[in-house]
């Protein structure tokens, strides 16, 4: 059985670099880290534990609007933050419509991505839960 203290992130990219910085650096801030390197991975990967998603956009198989459509239907009190480098105002403003707790753009400094973590985790839990990022604070994820 999970500890409850324990904090999981669900991390889909299909990037295996971005993927393996971000759940180190996630680690490093106090995250139990589930990784998926697609959005089908994404979906059957998700559990009760998980706190939070960060999912890639643009993904083979099932890209983040699947993923997004996915976890609104069958997991509603998980918030997604998508993240993508290609993703104009209009769709942005879509996912956000279609149920996204927020969007970072690619290139990200890693303490951005944390925050948009820490706001979803905090919608979720209706509480803030202070924990140092314990992330270098000139990372930058492109």
């Amino acid at each position: 059985m999970e500890s409850p203290n324990r904090r999981w992130v669900l991390v889909a990219e299909d990037d295996a670099a971005i993927r393996n910085l971000l759940a180190y650096n996630l680690g490093r801030a106090g995250y139990e880290v589930e990784k998926a390197t697609n959005g089908l991975e994404a979906m059957d990967r998700v559990r009760e534990e998980i706190r939070v998603a960060v999912v890639d956009l643009r993904m083979p198989g099932a890209d983040g609007w699947a993923v997004l459509r996915h976890f609104r239907t069958f997991h509603p009190s998980i918030p997604v933050v998508i993240v993508s480098a290609n993703a104009p105002g209009e769709d942005i403003q879509a996912l956000l419509r279609a149920g996204a707790f927020g969007f970072v753009c690619k290139p990200f400094r890693l303490e951005e991505l944390l925050e948009r973590i820490r706001e979803a985790e905090a919608s979720r839990t209706g509480a803030e839960r202070g924990l140092g990022s314990g992330l270098e604070s000139d990372t930058t994820v492109s």
